[in-house]
């Protein structure tokens, strides 16, 4: 299905499972009972739609517009959601998790209950919006994502005493192979330490295992 427009329609119960949707586009529709399981939409356009029992879940939504949908509990579960913008949503209790949702906005958004467990939201803008701590660390990145006070988030260091603990004794964590280092601090905080070579011209070799099951989706990386 190509170039069709659902402006103000009322769709109920509709399968759009799998369908290749060019140019099809549902501003200010009201979709009911409707699915797009794993549809492949190019550049939709929901701005002002009204869902209730709707979803998206698996579905190509690249650089979609939900811009002040009515989009509680609706499924993006696994849904590809880049550069999609959700701005002055209301997107109570809905799901993304598992979706691919970086570089996406969801500025001044209700994001009330979301679910965004092992989503990626790299550089996802959250500007004016609700979002809490817990949704953000149940995310798979959170990497230079805007978060509501206008500060840009970092992902946890993958390597564990990636800045080391000067508080701590030897250099718990890590294997040294060869050669000798020391820990400095960085900056003013003591459990922020740095390891340097004890001789440049020796230099050191130090290694850490770091198990990636369950943190790492190549699919979805940044």
């Amino acid at each position: 299905m190509n170039s069709v427009s659902f402006t103000y329609s009322s769709l109920r119960n509709i399968n759009f499972s799998c369908a290749h949707l060019g140019n099809v586009n549902f501003p200010y529709a009201q979709l009911v009972n409707v699915s797009f399981l794993s549809a492949d939409l190019s550049y939709p356009d929901f701005r002002g739609a009204k869902f209730q029992n709707t979803s998206f879940s698996s579905a190509i939504l690249i650089s979609a517009k939900f811009e002040r949908t009515e989009a509680s509990f609706t499924n993006f579960g696994q849904a590809n959601t880049i550069l999609a913008r959700f701005d002055d949503a209301n997107l109570n209790y809905s799901n993304f998790s598992h979706a691919n949702i970086k570089r996406a906005s969801f500025v001044r958004a209700n994001l009330n209950e979301v679910e965004f467990s092992r989503a990626n939201l790299y550089k996802v803008n959250f500007n004016g919006t609700n979002i809490t701590d817990k949704q953000l660390h149940s995310a798979l990145s959170i990497q230079d994502a805007l978060l509501p006070n206008k500060t840009f988030a970092q992902d946890t260091n993958l390597i564990k005493n990636g800045q080391h603990d000067c508080t701590s004794s030897g250099i718990n964590g890590w294997t040294l192979q060869s050669g000798n280092v020391s820990k400095v601090m960085f900056g003013k905080n003591e459990i922020n330490c740095q390891f340097t070579l004890q001789s440049i011209s020796t230099g050191a070799t130090m290694h850490q295992r770091v198990i990636l099951s369950g943190i790492w989706d190549s699919s979805s990386w940044p």
